[in-house]
């Protein structure tokens, strides 16, 4: 008996903890669109890393990753799924790391990263296209995505520090402005 609460309680811990280390948030673009973000705590005991001569990071799972200057990534952007017109539209999150969620106020910060709501952007093309701005941050190195959609589909055409999206002009380029 004493066994099988000693197993029962391990199982509750590693689930509890499983899925305390995953957080979501949605973030309202408009009336008829949303986007729904979902965090997965950086564990780097389950992935292959890549560090230069000094110690910095360069690779994740022998890919270049976007949003961490300094150190290890504190989570991984895991998933994230636009809505528009109830429409569910899964998006390329692979590189995109420090990705920091609040949904107490406009501006989310905290030492590991930061969204802010006003770097979510959605502009409609016609009937079944758009283009997708996301900005997001750890403090230090903040990065631009740019989204290609197309009847429910998603392409990611852009991942980019925010000072070449500057240096480059883009949002002119995707935006008009």
């Amino acid at each position: 008996m004493k066994t099988m609460k000693l197993l029962l309680n391990i199982l509750l811990i590693c689930l509890s903890t499983s899925y305390s280390q995953t957080k979501e948030i949605k973030f309202n673009i408009d009336n008829n669109s949303s986007i729904i973000f979902s965090t997965l705590r950086f564990d780097p005991s389950k992935h292959s890393l890549e560090f230069d001569k000094t110690g910095n990071l360069l690779l994740i799972d022998s890919s270049i990753f976007y949003g961490c200057s300094y150190g290890l990534p504190y989570n991984l952007l895991e998933k994230a799924v636009l809505v528009i017109n109830g429409k569910e539209i899964i998006l390329d999150t692979k590189g995109i790391t420090n990705l920091y969620l609040e949904n107490d106020s406009t501006f989310r910060l905290n030492e590991k990263g930061f969204i802010d709501s006003d770097m979510l952007k959605l502009k409609k093309i016609n009937d079944d296209s758009y283009v997708l701005r996301i900005g997001f941050s750890d403090g230090a190195d903040a990065c631009v995505v740019i989204y290609d959609i197309r009847k429910q589909c998603a392409s990611r055409i852009l991942l980019i520090s925010d000072l070449d999206y500057a240096e480059y002009g883009l949002e002119k380029y995707f935006f008009n402005e």
